[in-house]
């Protein structure tokens, strides 16, 4: 009887789970979903708080509105991984707390979002004054009248500047008064200013108290 040399056995190679069939695949997807609307929108609203930029304004929007189908998606992550998790070798407290991490993250988009989007309102209807006496005679008690508010200045002397933030809260005129060599001098610094609608502005008082737009 011929015998034949035994047959080594045939390690069985397992393959690789997907990507998607990983946990950490999902919680590296939610913490993406959440933290990449914050780094954008924050980086926007602090953009455009330096430079006014209308540009922004739609490019901001545009965050807030992906931001909320990103949270979707990052709730979705979660969940994905805390069922992921499960069959793996993790525990209950390293699930719950990672979880619990992503979690917070991306519901913490909501409130910034919502205090980026106050914020931003309101200075929309805050006029930016750089005033400037553009003549020989110190200007005293310059007092600056608009809709929602005034302000006095003591003394803005020849050829010095002062800048000045005005919050609007209804339409009207931006007006000053003040008292130059012992001789009353007032005029209107801008004509017309509305809520929402706020701009930058390089003005100065020439000798015969008319205004004048500096480029």
């Amino acid at each position: 009887m011929t015998e034949y040399p035994p047959h080594e056995a045939t390690p069985m190679t397992h393959a690789q789970p997907k990507a998607t069939q990983r946990p950490e695949f999902w919680l590296l997807l939610a913490i993406i979903c959440g933290s990449l609307p914050l780094v954008l929108g924050l980086s926007v609203f602090g953009t455009y708080h330096a430079t006014r930029m209308d540009l922004l304004l739609t490019v901001g929007g545009a965050i807030i509105i992906a931001g909320l189908s990103m949270a979707l998606l990052g709730a979705v992550s979660v969940v994905m991984f805390i069922r992921r998790a499960r069959l793996s070798q993790l525990n209950l407290r390293q699930i719950h707390t990672r979880a619990t991490c992503a979690s917070v993250l991306l519901l913490s988009n909501f409130p910034v979002a919502l205090f980026c989007i106050l914020i931003t309102a309101q200075g929309m209807s805050i006029e930016r004054i750089d005033l400037t006496n553009d003549s020989p005679n110190p200007l005293r008690n310059v007092a600056i009248n608009w809709p929602g508010g005034e302000t006095t200045i003591l003394e803005l002397g020849p050829g010095q500047t002062t800048h000045l933030e005005l919050l609007i809260q209804a339409d009207g005129a931006v007006q000053f008064a003040a008292d130059r060599a012992g001789q009353s001098c007032s005029g209107t610094l801008i004509g017309y200013v509305t809520p929402n609608a706020a701009s930058d502005h390089r003005l100065s008082i020439l000798t015969d108290c008319s205004v004048r737009a500096l480029e």
